[in-house]
């Protein structure tokens, strides 16, 4: 009856454990390097209204550019996801000691600026480009077509991300 016991609560601690962790990263977001991510760094979410939240998504964002920059192949990409990460994560407000989580949050908006600058710095070179619009892919689909010298001529367009895409023309 004892070792029933046990395992029952071991099962159910297993449980607790499995669903209270935390997500970590959108299924979309799993395949982006540590400067698309940088990209996607909003210190302003329009969804999250408390301070003290903001504050935390902040953190956990930095914390995701930092693990999937530990990956990446340039040293000044994990050089400068480190020196944001650490601005991000020992950000303290020295002014007072009783201020509220709106101080908390701009002192740490403040704090992670140089981090940000390095980043940008060394992602601009990798930064993507401007997603192609709808118009400027039929543009590019009727020139391909007109190039091939046949105008009803069967053509393909893929777009990938950052604004890539590719005519194929049969």
């Amino acid at each position: 009856m004892r070792t029933f016991l046990t395992r029952c609560l071991v099962a159910i601690g297993a449980m607790v454990v499995i669903t209270c962790e935390p997500v970590q990263a959108q299924p979309s977001r799993l395949n982006l390097s540590a400067c698309e991510l940088f990209a996607e760094l909003d210190l302003y979410p329009s969804g999250i209204t408390a301070p003290g939240r903001i504050a935390d998504y902040i953190r956990f964002s930095v914390q995701q550019i930092y693990d999937r920059s530990k990956s990446d192949r340039d040293d000044e990409v994990r050089n400068a996801s480190f020196a944001l990460l650490k601005a991000a994560l020992t950000s303290k407000d020295y002014g007072e000691r009783f201020s509220g989580p709106e101080r908390h949050l701009a002192q740490l908006r403040r704090d992670i600026q140089d981090g940000m600058i390095a980043m940008s710095q060394v992602c601009h070179v990798r930064a993507p480009g401007r997603t192609i619009t709808p118009e400027e892919l039929a543009e590019q689909t009727r020139r391909a077509r007109e190039q091939a010298g046949r105008p009803g001529a069967k053509c393909e367009t893929k777009t990938y991300g950052g604004g890539a895409a590719i005519t194929v023309c049969e």
